[in-house]
């Protein structure tokens, strides 16, 4: 095998390690979407806290994956600085976000 097969074939699987993990982030953020759109549109007008009825149960357990799912990107936040370091996470945060 030559070492230009080899390179190729590492960009390649890069790539799709990338691809793979853009499209568990936007799923991840797209569960959280439809969940928050659900919990907020099921709030009713008066209390929030009791719940007197299976729509209320159901608006109470979107609540709570939607604090699960903030939890979770947090944590995978957390992930990308370990592997890339402080200082790589802020650099990449200003080369996405400066336009």
């Amino acid at each position: 095998m030559s070492i230009k097969f080899l390179c190729l074939s590492v960009d390649l699987l890069l790539f799709v390690y990338l691809q793979k993990q853009f499209f568990m982030r936007m799923l991840l953020v797209l569960i959280h979407l439809i969940f928050l759109t659900i919990a907020i549109y099921m709030r009713p007008h008066h209390d929030l806290v009791h719940y007197e009825n299976a729509s209320d149960a159901f608006r109470f357990a979107c609540e709570i994956i939607v604090v699960l799912s903030c939890l979770a990107n947090y944590l995978m936040h957390i992930e990308e600085v370990r592997s890339l370091g402080i200082r790589l996470f802020f650099v990449n945060l200003v080369s996405n976000y400066s336009g």
